[in-house]
């Protein structure tokens, strides 16, 4: 039986970088594909996302920091089943986001009703705050 090894917090220049690097990144993939920074809605959904995982964090870091340090990186002992599947579903996901600020953005290949983005929120909300 192996023994649960708690793993070393995150320097705090390296947390200081991810939390800059992260919401950068998101503003990036958001409007580069729209080719203006100036809409609102992409406005709202870096705001949305940047809150609920910085409070996400936030709330898991004081709550449980063991948790927190164990999925901020990879561990030792990682099946490789679980790298496979997050080298499939991470670019994916990704990807998701410029070509969706493409169509809402700039191309206008569909249209969708405020209730159903506002439920999409929701969803996107709750299951954040139920993995936390």
């Amino acid at each position: 039986m192996t023994s649960a090894v708690e793993p070393k917090p995150m320097s705090g220049t390296k947390a200081i970088l991810y939390a800059i690097g992260s919401p950068l990144a998101l503003v990036a993939l958001v409007f580069l594909p729209v080719g203006r920074i100036d809409g609102a809605p992409g406005w709202i959904f870096v705001a949305v996302l940047v809150a609920i995982f910085g409070l996400s964090a936030l709330l898991l870091a004081r709550l449980n920091p063991m948790i927190y340090r164990v999925r901020s990186r990879f561990q030792p002992g990682t099946k490789k089943w679980d790298l496979i599947l997050l080298a499939v579903l991470f670019p994916a996901m990704i990807a998701e986001i410029p070509l969706a600020t493409l169509d809402a953005g700039r191309m206008g290949w569909s249209d969708v009703p405020l209730w159903a983005v506002l439920i999409g929120y929701v969803l996107l909300i709750g299951g954040i705050a139920v993995t936390t």
